[in-house]
């Protein structure tokens, strides 16, 4: 019962909270009759760590090597909830996997610099559940994904009874795919021999000839907790069977979120275990090159410790008393590296803006060759007060970009004259600005490279399009066409998830069903102000709460009434006046088209939503 327990506990946090599996004996939503727990036996005591860090942010090392590493929190990104990997696509743009209450999901995020980030939009794939962390190489793609076992699965393969309260337990398991316009296409899962139902298998690394991944498993024959195993392509092109890295670099604690360097001479993970400076710490082993040469000829009981070093581990200021997790760079890491922590995660403030597990990078500050060094300068104490865009003399394009476009109907497809675009510079609020279709129902203005914008275009007797652009110095064009189509009848992107009906999804969703990058109270905020911008011409406004095709018409429909009641309640709070809203449910009876191919958990997120009509005097 002991391991039953160790296991379970790790299943339940799915993708990523194994960290925390010794706070609790079992997993969230289960039960035991027998209310006793018995201690879990660890067999894990790592050495404490002690020796040089190899990320020094000192100023001796500043004058010594002719650079120092700064340490910061990534901007734009993190929030009150859990921010746990960036997974690059290119130098530019990379894939963020966060939390989202009780759900893991992830969002495409380009980069505006080293240390800032921008929301850009969801991922659009066919998996449902948990979407764990990814593992890119040119088109080819590997993350995880837990798949859901009904209380009959669990107790199948279990020997004592448990008792139901959520009907749901994860799993995780590894799925392949290519990606491609950011949409991830042919997923298939690894299969791999010996897994057992309730094992977990994550955090997967793809190596740079995209022939070796190294994935997480608490699968049997490993070292104790969870252990990082190796998998190859074969000369049919088939995975072979899982093989352990050994134990030069497996421990009797747990090692996870494995990451290959770029150029292949290192793999990066975390560990509870080795020498440690707290919780889980950052390590890496030096890869023997024979690696890229040998794995052909490897069979599952081979002993390969051989071909990766001891560990060494990062060391303070990246490696703190709590957890850090999830190495990983779109460059060398010795130049750039981020990584999740949860140090500052004790931290109090009036306003939660960030929290538990937050992203950081650790960078690479040389000194500029055209720095003065007779000049003596003033350092801090503990960061030197340099900039890193004043070590490199980049020649930028153009900064401004002309966007142009039209207005039309969405229903009609007429142009839309005098229609009012809101410019919000969402880097510098105090530089808004608003411009007016002319009488060809078109438009144009500049805006700056590197800098995020929210465009909305709306008119009184219609609802809103918005868009958020951010234009990269990598677009080579000096203009960019932009239309908006103004439905009449609005859709509120505010979308639920199953039963849920105070606690919509983080991000507001498109038409596609897929994450805007827009806050839902944000995109609420959106429609009160379209409501104000013809308040003094309606008469009213119908709101309609409606579900998808799972559960009884009755509860539907009660859960519908719900769901219009909280978007209504929260407009009120926004100003708009009570009595000017009507509310009713559809219940499940006015169902959206379902694209074709579309997957049935997609098309059931966009039918859990609110849609509102305009009545005018």
């Amino acid at each position: 019962m002991k391991n039953n327990i160790k296991k379970y506990i790790i299943y339940n946090f799915a993708l990523f909270f194994l960290i925390q599996f010794l706070n609790s004996c079992l997993p969230q939503g289960v039960d035991l009759e027998k209310k006793e727990c018995l201690e879990i036996p660890q067999n894990c005591y790592p050495n404490k760590w002690s020796g040089t860090p190899l990320y020094d942010t000192s100023k001796s090392s500043y004058e010594q090597n002719g650079f120092y590493y700064r340490m910061e929190k990534v901007e734009g990104i993190n929030s009150p909830d859990d921010e746990w990997q960036l997974s690059f696509i290119n130098d530019n743009k990379a894939i963020l996997t966060y939390s989202e209450t009780d759900l893991n999901n992830s969002l495409i995020v380009l980069k505006a610099n080293e240390k800032r980030f921008i929301i850009d939009k969801g991922v659009s794939s066919t998996t449902d559940g948990h979407i764990g962390t990814f593992s890119i190489n040119n088109d080819n793609v590997f993350f995880a994904s837990s798949t859901i076992l009904s209380v009959d699965t669990i107790h199948k393969y279990q020997n004592y009874t448990l008792t139901d309260i959520n009907n749901v337990i994860g799993k995780s398991r590894i799925f392949s795919g290519k990606i491609s316009n950011d949409e991830i296409t042919n997923i298939e899962e690894i299969k791999l021999d010996d897994i057992e139902v309730l094992d977990w298998v994550s955090h997967s690394a793809i190596s740079p000839n995209s022939k070796i991944l190294v994935f997480s498993s608490d699968k049997k024959n490993g070292f104790g907790g969870t252990d990082l195993w190796l998998i190859f392509k074969n000369s049919k092109n088939e995975w072979s069977k899982a093989i352990n890295l050994g134990n030069n670099v497996n421990s009797k604690c747990d090692e996870i979120t494995p990451f290959f360097s770029k150029d292949g001479k290192r793999l990066y993970f975390s560990s509870s275990g080795h020498h440690t400076v707290g919780a889980y710490d950052i390590f890496y082993c030096d890869i023997n090159p024979k690696l890229y040469s040998d794995y052909l000829h490897f069979s599952e009981n081979d002993d390969i410790s051989d071909y990766f070093s001891i560990p060494k581990n990062l060391g303070p200021p990246i490696n703190t008393e709590y957890d850090e997790l999830f190495p990983t760079t779109f460059s060398d890491a010795n130049d750039i590296l981020y990584y999740a922590s949860n140090q500052n995660k004790n931290m109090k403030s009036l306003v939660a803006t960030e929290g538990g597990f937050d992203l950081f990078v650790c960078y690479k500050v040389k000194k500029s060759k055209f720095e003065d060094t007779s000049k003596k300068k003033t350092l801090a104490k503990n960061d030197l007060e340099l900039d890193i865009k004043d070590n490199y003399k980049i020649k930028l394009p153009n900064e401004e970009i002309l966007i142009k476009g039209k207005v039309l109907s969405k229903t009609t497809n007429i142009n839309i004259d005098s229609a009012q675009i809101l410019i919000k510079n969402l880097d510098n609020i105090s530089l808004d600005s608003t411009i007016y279709t002319d009488k060809f129902a078109q438009y144009q203005f500049p805006i700056t490279r590197n800098t995020q914008y929210e465009l909305t275009a709306q008119k009184s007797n219609y609802f809103y399009d918005s868009k958020r652009i951010f234009i990269s110095n990598d677009f080579v064009q000096d203009t960019m066409d932009i239309d908006f189509y103004l439905p009449e009848i609005g859709e509120i992107r505010i979308n639920f998830p199953t039963d849920k009906y105070k606690d919509p999804y983080k991000y507001a969703l498109d038409s596609n069903g897929i994450e805007t990058g827009r806050l839902w109270t944000d995109e609420l905020k959106l429609v009160a102000e379209n409501i104000k911008l013809s308040i003094d011409k309606i008469d009213s406004i119908l709101l309609v709460g409606h579900t998808d095709d799972v559960g009884t018409d009755e509860y539907n429909l009660g859960l519908g009434q719900r769901r219009v009641d909280f978007v209504a309640n929260e407009l009120v709070k926004l100003g708009i006046s009570k009595e000017l809203l009507v509310t009713r449910s559809a219940g499940e009876n006015q169902p959206l088209i379902r694209y074709e191919n579309e997957e049935l958990s997609k098309y059931r997120k966009r039918l859990r939503r609110v849609s509102m009509k305009k009545y005018f005097k």
